[in-house]
């Protein structure tokens, strides 16, 4: 630091690590990028990006410190048209198709969730009517509410595993897929699909269990009197 570069160079003020200026789609890590005061020495070169990165100080008001750089811009450059960005704004311009995509797959998630819903009460409803004889009779030999509930949300319980065993292998293939168009990528964690089995299964279990407890409370009588 504070050294020439090469001899009658210009110092070498600082590095900074992990400064990204392009998206991640692109491998650019090995691309050598260099912020240089050019002075009178350099003021001959050419293909210049004309940009300008400033450093606002910590805690300063952003936007009353964006009009200014504006207006002393637009003094110094002949009134000509400048265009200050945030470098987070402009960064983020570069992902709205993902964000997009996360968009879409967030709805659609929402909307097969639903209909998963509505599907497993509509079949409580109908195995819960179907089986009030049996719920009655079981009650009547000692069976408790909680064994009820236990034994009708037991078959749903098995109905959710195959789904999720079917489902896991085709979530991590798609993933990956996704996740291979991008230079620098996280890796899939195993751990969030236990934790999406956790969080389905207690939404489907709560829903077998409101469903269900009128049925498992209900006095037997009135479920086997017609027998």
């Amino acid at each position: 630091m504070d050294k020439e570069l090469t001899d009658g160079d210009l110092p070498v003020i600082g590095v900074c690590e992990n400064v990204r200026y392009g998206s991640v789609h692109q491998d650019r890590t090995t691309d050598p990028v260099a912020f240089v005061i050019l002075g009178e020495k350099y003021a001959s070169w050419g293909d210049r990006l004309d940009i300008l990165n400033v450093r606002l100080a910590q805690n300063s008001n952003k936007v009353e410190l964006r009009h200014q750089i504006e207006d002393k811009l637009r003094e110094m450059n002949g009134d000509a048209e400048v265009t200050v960005r945030f470098l987070d704004q402009q960064l983020e311009n570069l992902y709205q198709e993902e964000f997009r995509f996360i968009r879409q797959v967030l709805v659609f998630s929402i909307i097969c969730l639903v209909i998963t819903l509505i599907g497993v009460f509509c079949l409580t409803l109908f195995e819960t009517e179907y089986r009030r004889k049996e719920i009655g009779i079981r009650k009547v030999f000692g069976s408790t509410e909680e064994e009820i509930l236990a034994l009708l949300s037991r078959r749903y319980l098995v109905l959710l595993l195959i789904s999720f065993v079917m489902a896991v292998p085709l979530a991590w293939y798609i993933g990956q897929q996704w996740l291979l168009s991008f230079a620098e990528r996280t890796p899939i964690h195993w751990w969030l699909f236990p934790l999406a089995l956790m969080a389905v299964g207690t939404i489907t279990l709560a829903t077998v269990v409101v469903q269900s407890w009128r049925t498992a409370n209900e006095n037997p009588i009135n479920s086997i009197k017609n027998e």
